[in-house]
């Protein structure tokens, strides 16, 4: 069984100029059509992606915003707004107990009122504002 190299290749049309992705042998005769304007496609050479991995998002230095500063700043505080990487940022994030939201996960919300309390409070209330109070001198009763 022969293992066939299957490369990406960018191909431009010839008439619009898009540009699109497409995956298919080294052997192949490019016979493509644009899918915009029906136009002749033909392989365009381009720059592979660097290895961007050595470099910190630009996010993190946001994030410094919500560190705690002066007094209240903890060790992994400090050494998070002194350098801000990525090492650092988790080992502030892991010292808060923190954690990133999942894909799809949306921030969490909050408390909703204590639905318990509100009613017991309210009944406390209701038996307040209904009592009867007596009050004065009805002397004594004979018999």
């Amino acid at each position: 069984m022969e293992i066939v190299s299957m490369p990406i290749y960018d191909i431009e049309c010839e008439r619009c100029h898009k540009v699109i992705e497409v995956i298919e042998s080294v052997k192949s005769n490019n016979k493509r059509r644009c899918p915009k304007c029906g136009g002749r496609m033909k392989r365009i050479i381009t720059l592979g992606r660097a290895n961007d991995n050595l470099i910190d998002a630009p996010w993190i230095k946001s994030v410094l915003n919500v560190v705690a500063k002066g007094a209240d700043a903890t060790i992994a505080d400090q050494i998070f707004a002194a350098n801000p990487t990525r090492k650092n940022y988790k080992g502030w994030m892991k010292s808060r107990g923190l954690r990133p939201l999942e894909p799809g996960e949306g921030p969490s919300k909050p408390k909703g009122p204590d639905m318990e309390k509100i009613g017991k409070e309210m009944w406390e209330k209701d038996v307040r504002r209904r009592a009867m109070n007596v009050t004065g001198n009805f002397g004594t009763i004979k018999e």
